[in-house]
């Protein structure tokens, strides 16, 4: 059964020439929460920097999620921090990219 974790992943699979490399921290929140990065600055910026660790380990080129805020936390700490890394919402990659037709799809 697909869940909300799969179904990215399900589609993301599809797309003709892109790899898919799952980073260590993929499921780590990026400490954005809201308020949760203003109420609590250093804390929010030490998860996103962990999370970041991570994802640079794995020698990405761009973020892909589905979620714009989190996007908009990581993106903006990967400008600040001057990283080759970038961002890009899901829907972005499936928009312009063409899928690999699976049979029974």
């Amino acid at each position: 059964m697909e869940g909300p974790r799969e179904e990215p992943r399900a589609l993301l699979s599809r797309v003709r020439g892109l790899e898919l490399v799952e980073a260590k921290s993929c499921d780590t929140c990026c400490g954005f929460g809201g308020t949760f990065s203003v109420k609590y600055p250093e804390i929010s910026t030490a998860m996103l920097d962990q999370k970041l660790e991570s994802v640079e380990q794995a020698g990405v080129a761009a973020i892909v999620s589905g979620d714009a805020s989190c996007l908009l936390q990581i993106g903006g700490r990967l400008l600040r921090k001057r990283s080759p890394i970038r961002t890009i919402h899901l829907a972005e990659i499936l928009a312009s990219r063409t899928p690999v037709p699976v049979a029974g799809a």
